[in-house]
């Protein structure tokens, strides 16, 4: 559960798929990307409080291979160091 009052530290990026690269990759809808990669990342820190990285799984929004009733997703994977906590699909 998110708590309104709680602060968030921040997350290292791992990987080689910046902010910069979806930005720029998605055009005209990357500054929208970005907020929600940054809502979605202040989500997952105040919810799992042990999480202190995330990767960000493709560039490019793009159509969900695993779940075929998502369509325009980012994936993110958000670590406590090596071990993987948990996965999103942003929309």
């Amino acid at each position: 559960m998110s708590s309104k009052n709680a602060v968030a530290k921040a997350l290292k990026i791992l990987g080689s798929v910046t902010m910069v690269r979806v930005k720029g990759v998605n055009k005209s809808t990357g500054a929208q990307w970005l907020s929600a990669i940054n809502i979605e990342v202040q989500t997952v820190n105040i919810d799992f409080s042990t999480v202190d990285g995330f990767k960000i799984a493709g560039v490019k929004a793009h159509q969900s291979y695993e779940v075929t009733t998502h369509s325009n997703v980012i994936g993110a994977k958000f670590f406590q160091g090596n071990k993987r906590v948990i996965s999103e699909h942003i929309t």
